[in-house]
């Protein structure tokens, strides 16, 4: 997905897209958990960790509940 390149845009503010496009996918889904990860690992804002363990939290759905809890796990700042 070329969302993870947006961060790295130059001339395209591509972290402030991402935030927007945020807003609008709904929780728990795919879209927020990757978005999610995205804008933590480019801004370590603990925000994004609070998205992805609401992810984890309201999906009745094992994969996206794996998916969720695995996209925490990668990162040894947010392991507990």
């Amino acid at each position: 997905m070329l969302a993870v390149y947006m961060p790295k845009l130059k001339l395209y503010d591509g972290l402030s897209k991402l935030k927007e496009n945020l807003k609008i996918y709904t929780v728990p889904s795919n879209a927020s958990v990757f978005v999610a990860k995205i804008l933590f690992d480019a801004t370590k804002d603990e925000e994004y960790v609070k998205l992805l363990i609401e992810n984890a939290e309201k999906s009745g759905d094992d994969s996206l509940r794996a998916t969720s809890l695995n996209a925490l796990a990668q990162n040894n700042t947010i392991r507990r």
